[in-house]
């Protein structure tokens, strides 16, 4: 499964969509750290690979800003790094067709339950947040239990993980964690193998 992401990734266009604020200062720090499988220096020009993002969730209206021009004849990867498989991306039927040729792929990418669980890991608690009672999410945890009161601000994410070793270890553990899931994480993603 991660082979067929990975071989993708590096052969077609890419345009990942954050989820949230804290989602976008993650990419955007792996990908200026050049520890993505693809890299920050490709752009789009003339058949040239494109590596982008866009905050636009709804499908449609991604579709409009971002699949309307010519791609060549490289298929586009649309990563979706969200916490749940529940959220729908409908592109419209007109790229139902597309979709089935795998000229567009689309891949969730999932941070579950919230990307903050990265936070949690890093700061060893993630047995005691995952045998606690109640139904608390990871935000909320990481602003009651490890007083973050800032969790989902950017600037603090930028902070927090502003060594990349952190934030890579964070990634490579919750993989450990989360093992025999099938599907993509963000250690997925990571140009590590």
């Amino acid at each position: 499964m991660p082979e067929y992401l990975r071989y993708s990734l590096k052969t077609g266009h890419v345009i990942y969509i954050p989820e949230g604020s804290a989602e976008e200062v993650i990419m955007k720090k792996l990908l200026e750290s050049n520890n993505l499988i693809f890299k920050n220096g490709d752009i789009y020009k003339e058949d040239k690979l494109i590596r982008t993002y866009s905050r636009t969730r709804q499908g449609r209206k991604f579709a409009r800003e971002n699949l309307e021009m010519d791609y060549g004849k490289r298929h586009i990867n649309i990563l979706r790094i969200l916490d749940s498989k529940r959220e729908k991306f409908n592109l419209g039927k007109v790229y139902d067709e597309r979709i089935q040729e795998e000229k567009i792929r689309i891949f969730d990418i999932l941070t579950r339950p919230e990307i903050e669980i990265l936070i949690i890991i890093n700061e060893g608690h993630y047995e005691k947040f995952t045998n606690r009672k109640g139904d608390i999410g990871a935000s909320t945890y990481c602003k009651k239990e490890l007083k973050m009161r800032e969790v989902k601000n950017k600037k603090f994410v930028s902070s927090y993980f502003n060594d990349i070793d952190i934030l890579i270890n964070s990634i490579k553990r919750y993989k450990e964690l989360h093992s025999g899931k099938n599907e993509y994480c963000l250690f997925d993603l990571l140009d590590i193998w």
